[in-house]
């Protein structure tokens, strides 16, 4: 037999809740063995880090290892190796720069922060916006080089 679209529905929630359950009294029972195991032996098991970060990705307290003006040519040299066509390398530059690092470029770019605290895939894409906008503004500027010169030997 089959069921209908509402059927379905129903039942894979069911499933879902159950699976939730599960993990919920699967997550009880890690906390009471490594709250055992910590009683018991305080100096093997270290303490663990607060639950506030999680991620890979280093926390703004630390201090970044560059400065503003070390940023800015930073920026110049990823804006120059863009212009040669090495926008991949450009790219992982910046993915691999620490948080604090990519803040203080993100601020001597003058990028604005708005209301909430940007994450960081935010940006990199911004940061990239800027690279992009700098080689489509000297492009331009060489665009109209080129014409006011062509325009000077009509003359």
């Amino acid at each position: 037999m089959f069921r209908t679209p509402e059927e379905e529905i129903r039942e894979l929630t069911k499933e879902i809740y159950e699976i939730k359950e599960m993990l919920r009294e699967i997550s009880g029972k890690l906390v009471r063995i490594e709250a055992r195991a910590k009683r018991a032996f305080p100096t093997v098991l270290p303490r663990l880090q607060s639950q506030g970060n999680r991620g890979g990705i280093p926390r703004l307290s630390t201090s970044p290892t560059i400065s503003s003006q070390e940023a800015l040519k930073m920026y110049d040299d990823f804006v120059k190796l863009a212009k040669e066509g090495n926008k991949e390398e450009v790219q992982h530059r910046i993915e691999t720069m620490g948080l604090p690092d990519l803040m203080v470029l993100y601020r001597e770019l003058g990028i604005p922060l708005g209301k909430n605290k940007p994450s960081r895939r935010i940006l990199l894409n911004r940061v990239f916006g800027r690279i992009n906008e700098s080689m489509l503004l000297s492009t331009f500027n060489l665009r109209e080089k080129i014409n006011n010169k062509k325009d000077v030997e009509k003359e």
